[in-house]
């Protein structure tokens, strides 16, 4: 938050308090605090088809895939277009599916454009306000790009590794005389 921002807001706190007394402090505070939920955060959940991005946001959204209004899931590509998810609890929480990057129907030189193209409200890259980049196994150079163009737009990101369990049961099958579940896990988050 901006010094200007915070003596703006002391400043309206003074006027309410003036107008309200010093009781009116509360309610003044409760106003603020629960300013955010009128506003939308749009997340996108993006990364390679096949990496449980609707897993995920079905996950995020307290749903399962039988769910009414849960993102289609499956074992073959099920994102072909960008779909927009409210949170139930929070609506103005709006988590997008984007469809996989890298695929035929969405080169990583023409992604973001058809992304645009896509969404019946028009947004583009710079509109959404977080990433989550969904990963799975190892890094792979579309997870590299997609951290490049967020980075170039300004915008955060989170990295999420999903399919664990299956990294965890198959170091089991290939060493299950000396198998160590912190070891596998330690070996997929190194930094290389």
């Amino acid at each position: 938050m901006k010094k200007e921002d915070i003596e703006g807001q002391r400043k309206e706190l003074q006027d309410y308090v003036a107008v309200h007394g010093v009781s009116g402090y509360k309610q003044f505070l409760d106003n603020h605090l629960n300013q955010w939920m009128k506003y939308p955060l749009r997340i996108a959940v993006t990364n390679s088809s096949g990496h449980g991005k609707s897993s995920l946001i079905n996950t995020l959204r307290g749903l399962k895939s039988k769910s009414p209004g849960a993102a289609k899931v499956g074992v073959v590509e099920c994102t072909n277009t960008v779909t927009k998810y409210p949170d139930p609890k929070h609506p103005s929480l709006i988590y997008y599916d984007l469809p996989g990057v890298g695929t035929p129907s969405y080169p990583r030189d023409q992604y973001f454009e058809i992304i645009k193209k896509q969404t019946k409200d028009g947004v583009d890259i710079c509109d959404f306000d977080f990433f989550l980049i969904v990963s799975t196994s190892r890094f792979t150079e579309n997870d590299m790009w997609l951290v490049e163009q967020t980075q170039k737009f300004g915008k955060e990101f989170y990295f999420l590794r999903t399919k664990v369990d299956i990294d965890l049961e198959n170091g089991f099958k290939d060493y299950p005389n000396d198998y160590n579940e912190s070891t596998v896990l330690f070996n997929q988050y190194k930094v290389y």
